[in-house]
């Protein structure tokens, strides 16, 4: 998720050229459009691909830690000895 957080944040830079460049005497702007949209289109992508793969799915695996985590604590319980009433 971090990996995604830093490449968004290129974004911003890019957004600050691209008005100082897509001025009609440079005549770069469709250059730099379509640069940005494939990185974009790259970033999509590899979300896409990690999202596939589960690499998002913590839900998951922090259920099955809770739950191993409560069996545990019931079995060290169930081994205490009871103390009595007085």
């Amino acid at each position: 998720f971090i990996l995604f957080d830093i490449e968004v944040i290129f974004l911003v830079p890019w957004a600050v050229v691209f008005k100082t460049l897509s001025l009609p005497q440079y005549g770069m702007r469709n250059l730099i459009f379509f640069e940005m949209l494939l990185f974009i289109a790259l970033l999509a992508a590899g979300l896409i691909y990690v999202l596939k793969k589960g690499a998002f799915d913590w839900s998951i695996s922090a259920r099955r830690e809770a739950q191993a985590e409560a069996r545990l604590l019931d079995e060290s319980e169930a081994r205490r000895p009871k103390k009595q009433a007085a």
